[in-house]
């Protein structure tokens, strides 16, 4: 029952992120990166605290990937969620496509999903591969380490959102989830940013496993309890915020 509950949060949120954050992209002007930025921020911070102790808000089919691969989460959870992630996707890209109607003589029509810069394809991959790998350090240290306030899960998650939008929105379109692209994409008719999108985040998201299962694992004072740690440090080994809870 646990593993449903998780991934119907992972739809909600993901539903609401994809279909808030694409309004936000149709209302506001290509110049106004910092609205678009602030949207992201409180959408993601938002359903980061409401699911967290659930699902783990992930919010994120290669974030998700990447916590399997490196044994973070159980793999039927993180199966599920990355299904609940990217139907949530596509039921956003739904409602919008019944919300704006296509002129007759458009073959396709912006819903507003991130746009990558067509001149510079290769340098606006890596910088996506980038944020994706930083995204994943920021989550897998924010929620694993003993250390960390756990308090500040969501401004740190919704911060990097916020982060490669203003810094990287007219380069590589601060996607930064597939789930922003998928369902807006798949009904627009231009399936070529799901391409995009998805090697350059498989690629981010493998290196940050790689990193995690074999750099940091073996530091046990960042992913788990050392018992000759400060008494008042406490213990996430029982409690991992929907990481691991006992299916």
């Amino acid at each position: 029952m646990l593993l449903v509950k998780s991934a119907l949060l992972e739809f909600l949120g993901s539903f609401a992120i994809t279909f808030f954050g694409a309004l936000s992209r149709l209302i506001n002007p290509e110049k106004q990166q910092l609205s678009v930025a602030l949207s992201y921020f409180f959408l993601v911070s938002a359903f980061s605290y409401s699911f967290v102790h659930i699902s783990g808000a992930q919010f994120n089919p290669f974030l998700t990937l990447s916590l399997v691969l490196s044994k973070k989460i159980v793999a039927i959870k993180g199966i599920l969620n990355m299904a609940g992630q990217i139907t949530g996707s596509f039921v956003a890209g739904a409602v919008l496509f019944v919300l704006y109607v296509r002129p007759a003589n458009q073959e396709t029509l912006y819903f507003g999903y991130p746009k990558y810069l067509e001149s510079n394809k290769l340098v606006a991959m890596i910088v996506e591969s980038i944020m994706i790998f930083l995204l994943t350090y920021v989550y897998c240290s924010t929620l694993l380490n003993i250390k960390t306030p756990k308090y500040i899960v969501g401004v740190a998650l919704g911060g990097v959102y916020a982060a490669a939008i203003v810094c990287f929105g007219r380069l590589s379109g601060g996607c930064v989830s597939l789930i922003q692209v998928f369902g807006p994409s798949v009904f627009s008719g231009d399936l070529m940013p799901i391409a995009f999108y998805s090697v350059a985040h498989l690629v981010g998201a493998s290196l940050a496993a790689f990193v995690f299962s074999f750099l940091l694992q073996e530091q046990n004072n960042v992913f788990h309890h050392d018992q000759e740690d400060d008494d008042s440090v406490p213990n996430m080994i029982d409690n991992t915020l929907g990481l691991r809870e006992n299916e």
